[in-house]
């Protein structure tokens, strides 16, 4: 058995998004014992894990006041951290809604503070005795001091470290003002320089990236993408009823809103002519005022938060599935180099992809690469390019579904890479070097 530490932020849960990811990427891999270390006082859900650690900011919070070393088994240990997690979850919302950076500091400040090192985590480090450690890059300091920490406490030899890039957490390529966002992301950057030096494999999620990070950092990266289940044939509709199903699933924050409403106040106008369509949208992102604002319109359907294990039915029964970016300067550089993992699920689904946004996003340039989508480019190209998608006879929309699934099939089927695949070849690189030498 390889034995394969998990380093995540939150726990590794099949019913939210990092835990999907996280078990799409080690699918196929029944050789690996996973254990998972992660941060956050949430309760794991349903998980392939044969432990799981937990330190919390609360509890670092108590090991500052009352002293001694925090960390916990967690593992059918009953709690379920809710009272914990309203207050940790308040905090995470009131950022993502006004962007406050004072926070992250006072996070950071808590764990340099608090007394992770040493006792509990020493003796699961040890008990585990990990083979692999894989941990997705964060855009804050301490999971990578805490892979630092393992890293030097068992040494090189024997565990490996594979390392996935999904955002850009390093480049400059920023649009902000603040100088904290400045100072904290300065920091963020020698802390991600470290990982990458630790790490025996750099993995990261889109072209754009991998031709970024390679010329920062000099070392290969190798892409690694969510597979997706393309046996057989599409199952494509026959016929399309009106109104035309507009389905959006995932995060609508990054600006992704404004797109959403320019699409549905498009559909407004397109209404009044014959064939017409209504915007579906299903998210768990907390909305402001001016969302709310913007969503108010008589062609979106604002849906909220909905079960994970619902989010595939609700997919398949769309007529036409969309994704979105920003056309904001700020905005769609935060998203530059990322690749939604909603993208691989749309491919499968035998649907025409509606995609909208600037073609310098990785997203974008994905779909217009591969021709996998009808794709809308500019902001001032939204209404007559949903008003030509609309009036698509229903074999038009199926031949767009058609392409969909055959970029899906060639770049997300059983030969793309996964974790299985690129652990056993550090394994032969290893050996092939130590043969030449």
């Amino acid at each position: 058995m390889v034995k394969t530490l998990v380093i995540s932020r939150g726990p590794w849960s099949s019913d939210n998004n990092t835990g999907n990811t996280l078990n799409n990427l080690f699918s196929g891999f029944e050789d690996a014992e996973i254990h998972n270390l992660y941060f956050r006082e949430e309760k794991p859900g349903k998980n392939p894990c044969k432990t799981i650690f937990r330190i919390s900011e609360k509890q670092l919070v108590r090991s500052i006041v009352k002293g001694g070393c925090c960390g916990t088994l967690v593992m059918n240990s009953g709690e379920d951290g809710s009272a914990a997690l309203k207050s940790e979850k308040a905090i995470y919302d009131v950022g993502k809604k006004i962007s406050l950076y004072t926070p992250w500091f006072i996070r950071e400040w808590i764990w340099s503070l608090g007394k992770w090192k040493k006792g509990p985590l020493d003796k699961y480090i040890d008990e585990v005795d990990p083979d692999l450690i894989f941990m997705p890059v964060f855009g804050c300091w301490y999971p990578h001091k805490v892979l630092s920490y393992i890293h030097r406490k068992l040494g090189s030899a024997k565990t490996k470290v594979i390392l996935f890039h999904a955002d850009d957490n390093y480049t400059m390529k920023q649009y902000r003002f603040s100088p904290l966002y400045w100072i904290y992301r300065l920091i963020l950057r020698k802390w991600v320089r470290r990982s990458v030096k630790i790490a025996d494999v750099n993995c990261c999620i889109s072209e754009l990236q991998k031709e970024d990070y390679e010329k920062a950092f000099g070392c290969e990266f190798i892409l690694l993408r969510k597979k997706g289940d393309f046996n057989g044939e599409p199952r494509m509709k026959k016929t399309y009823d009106m109104p035309l199903r507009f389905v959006y699933t995932g995060n609508v924050s990054v600006g992704r809103w404004e797109t959403l409403s320019l699409i549905a106040r498009s559909l407004d106008k397109i209404g009044a002519e014959g064939r017409h369509g209504k915007l579906h949208v299903y998210s768990g992102t907390p909305l402001t005022e001016k969302m709310k604002r913007a969503f108010d319109t008589p062609s979106l359907v604002f849906h909220g938060s909905v079960p994970a294990e619902t989010i595939d039915n609700i997919q398949a029964d769309a007529d036409i599935l969309v994704h979105v970016e920003s056309f904001s300067l700020k905005n769609k550089l935060m998203v530059r180099q990322s690749f939604s993992t909603k993208i691989v699920d749309y491919l499968g689904k035998g649907r025409c992809i509606l995609v909208v946004g600037p073609d310098d996003v990785a997203s974008i340039k994905y779909f217009t690469e591969n021709d996998a989508a009808f794709v809308v480019k500019d902001r001032e190209s939204i209404h007559s390019g949903i008003a030509k998608l609309v009036s698509l006879t229903d074999e038009e929309l199926n031949r767009f579904a058609k392409k969909a699934w055959d970029v899906g099939r060639a770049l997300h089927g059983v030969n793309a890479k996964d974790i299985k695949s690129i652990y056993f070849e550090i394994g032969s690189k290893k050996e092939n070097d130590g043969d030449r030498a």
